[in-house]
């Protein structure tokens, strides 16, 4: 076995191998071959030791082996592969802070990804913050180059606080994040407008978290008026940044039961999706056919129902066209769009059809359940409960 005895020999041999496998582990990753890559990897880990524990390649290797690892749903590990990774990058930064801050800061994100997969929730918060206030140091000293470094570093802080409900400080991290994005866009507004408005959307949805749903509709109408000006300059390549703004504005007016405004968004975001499918039926079927579900559900909460049908009807034909194409992966956007078109046309008392659709569903449901019992249950449970309901209604007592 190579040792690192810092011997020229021993980095020779070891410096030759490491170069021999290099393709080796792309090659099992891509093939999904995964315990054998991990094993790969460990090895190139080890390698890397032999040859210097500060060449690059070691920090290349430890974080190869972690995304290994995290993809094998080795999650301890992998956290434990992040530790290597952070040692070595801290060792990095205490001989030149300026030249390594930006890996450490990367090495330390990833970390606390590793951490929240293997569900270490606090300890992935504490690893936030530490990347955040070393991403706020890096850009108060060069903005213009660590700007996007800090707004990475404060949308994944944000994710471990709103998994452990600190809602208050996932606001504060969005709000933050907004801040950052003003004064980029105040030097650039063209190239930083797209950060403008999904920091604004981010944060819409921390707010929706925290309960504050009239500062949630405002920072989602201020995406919207951002969009809407992009959009109407160049259509094509905004229209998805418009459709993502629309709906966080959608469902902050739900919340507010501003249901006509909430209505209007909707149907804004099928016209949008509707004018980009005539041009592209393939590519944008499903988000068309998404949109109109949303859209049914509003107009049936706006007690809109005839309206809602109409809506249920369109996003139920496009996903037989999706499901027509691959039945297993769009198995579960058909039940959907079915159980939600039975319960508008039980809404508007049309019982019979509300009955088909609903046992059409439930039909797609079991199938479902018997391939994932533990995602599809209450699915399943929900829309059966839902059929009984429309039985009844429909004088169908025994069926019930």
């Amino acid at each position: 076995m190579l040792r690192n005895t810092g011997s020229v020999r021993s980095r020779e041999l070891a410096d030759k191998l490491e170069r021999a496998l290099h393709p080796i582990g792309d090659t099992l990753l891509s093939k999904i071959r995964l315990p054998e890559a991990a094993a790969f990897f460990r090895l190139k880990v080890h390698l890397c030791q032999c040859l210097d524990e500060n060449d690059i390649r070691l920090a290349v290797s430890l974080e190869h082996y972690r995304v290994c690892l995290q993809m094998y749903r080795r999650f301890d590990d992998a956290c434990e592969a992040a530790v290597e990774a952070v040692v070595h990058a801290r060792r990095l930064y205490e001989r030149n802070q300026e030249q390594h801050v930006e890996y450490l800061v990367d090495v330390l994100r990833e970390y606390g990804i590793s951490l929240r997969e293997a569900q270490r929730l606090d300890e992935a918060c504490n690893t936030g913050a530490e990347t955040v206030t070393l991403s706020r140091n890096a850009y108060a000293h060069d903005p213009e180059r660590y700007c996007e470094a800090l707004l990475v570093s404060l949308h994944c802080y944000k994710v471990s606080l709103v998994q452990t409900k600190q809602f208050g400080d996932a606001c504060e991290a969005t709000a933050e994040c907004v801040t950052v994005c003003r004064h980029l866009y105040d030097r650039n507004r063209e190239q930083y407008c797209g950060f403008l408005i999904m920091s604004l959307c981010d944060h819409s949805a921390s707010l929706r978290a925290g309960m504050q749903f009239e500062d949630a509709c405002k920072a989602s109408a201020e995406a919207v008026a951002f969009s809407r000006q992009v959009y109407a300059h160049d259509a094509e390549r905004y229209c998805k940044i418009m459709s993502v703004s629309l709906r966080h504005y959608q469902l902050s007016l739900r919340r507010v039961k501003r249901l006509n405004d909430e209505c209007d968004a909707a149907a804004e975001r099928v016209t949008i999706y509707r004018r980009i499918y005539e041009r592209d039926q393939e590519q944008y079927c499903e988000n068309l056919s998404y949109s109109f579900h949303e859209y049914g559900i509003s107009l049936r909460e706006a007690k809109r129902f005839s309206d809602a049908c109409k809506a249920g009807a369109e996003a139920v034909a496009l996903c037989r066209h999706l499901y027509a194409r691959d039945a297993e992966q769009y198995c579960g956007a058909l039940s959907l769009s079915l159980q939600q078109y039975g319960i508008s046309l039980s809404r508007a008392t049309q019982f019979h059809d509300a009955c088909e659709a609903t046992a059409e569903a439930v039909t797609l449901y079991h199938h479902l359940y018997e391939r994932d019992r533990e995602q599809y249950g209450e699915h399943l449970s929900y829309t059966l409960h839902e059929y009984e309901l429309q039985l009844r209604e429909a004088k169908r007592f025994d069926d019930a």
